[in-house]
């Protein structure tokens, strides 16, 4: 579960910090990694935003399997720009 515990405080943290974040104010490592309080919220946000195409357990339904994300050598850094930008020509949105 600590794929998901990661996926989900980066999207806290990604939602939260909106456009308005300048590159290189963005943090490289995920600031609320073990927040609880912030892992409960992003679940909701997850769950909301993310399940109908990423799945609930994350393991992709119409879109990528997220708990390959880090096995893939992608960062918590790489993972706010994809986030916060989206993939152009996808059904994924920025935020």
């Amino acid at each position: 579960m600590k794929w998901i515990s990661l996926a989900l405080t980066v999207a806290v943290l990604t939602l939260g910090a909106g456009g308005s974040v300048r590159a290189q104010d963005r943090p490289t490592t995920n600031p609320l990694q073990g927040n609880a309080d912030a892992i409960r919220a992003g679940m909701g946000l997850f769950r909301a935003r993310c399940a109908d195409c990423h799945g609930v357990d994350a393991r992709g339904i119409r879109s990528p399997d997220l708990t390959q994300v880090w096995a893939s050598g992608r960062t918590d850094g790489g993972l706010f720009q994809t986030l916060r930008d989206g993939i152009v020509g996808t059904e994924m949105p920025s935020v």
